[in-house]
């Protein structure tokens, strides 16, 4: 499956008008701990590695021809098996944990966020609370391969605009914004490569 999402602001009513008429699901708190190198080979080309409570899981772009901020939905597929994760990165072991400390992956960001998830007919929302002051939400479609990919972003632009919802190409995502004001140089090498679209607000 390929999740394709638009992240949006919580401010100026935006959170009231998206989850009018929508079905809370649960929430839940994610411990998330993502992981790289020391050349970060990983995030300069937009994969995100994360330990999130007790499992590994790696988000990559579905196409590595085009990047994600070209698009104005970010659209991943997500591995949640071990051994393909391990595939995925050309190492070799059982245990993602053992392989990525023999080969120098370390954790960069540590993150603690209350994820309030919500549906909408086929639509499926998150609002995000980080333990850094950071909130942020999500409109996500679920989509089988990458020909329904487009569609999936019109729908999902549509809904936001029928319901008056402002959003921004350039939203930073929680790691984003974590790297912002914990790593600036980090933050920098991703906005230089393509993977984060960021204009600075006045």
């Amino acid at each position: 499956m390929i999740e394709v999402e638009v992240k949006f602001s919580l401010l100026n009513g935006n959170k009231q008008r998206i989850l009018k008429d929508a079905k809370r699901i649960h929430t839940k708190i994610n411990n998330d701990t993502y992981y790289d190198n020391k050349d970060f080979t990983l995030t300069l080309k937009d994969w995100w590695l994360r330990k999130r409570n007790t499992d590994f899981e790696l988000k990559l772009p579905p196409n590595s021809k085009t990047k994600n901020t070209k698009h104005e939905a970010r659209r991943y597929e997500e591995l949640t098996e071990e051994p393909d994760i391990i595939k995925a990165l050309q190492l070799t072991g059982d245990d993602v944990a053992v392989v990525l400390a023999h080969n120098q992956f370390k954790p960069f960001a540590k993150l603690i966020t209350t994820r309030d998830s919500y549906k909408h007919g086929k639509f499926h929302i998150d609002i995000d609370h980080t333990n850094f002051n950071y909130n942020i939400g999500e409109l996500e479609l679920l989509v089988e391969n990458l020909t329904e990919v487009e569609e999936a972003e019109k729908e999902l632009i549509q809904f936001l605009t029928q319901r008056n919802i402002s959003h921004s190409h350039g939203e930073l995502g929680k790691v984003a914004y974590y790297l912002q004001k914990n790593n600036p140089d980090h933050f920098q090498l991703l906005v230089d490569a393509g993977v984060i679209s960021y204009s600075v607000k006045t």
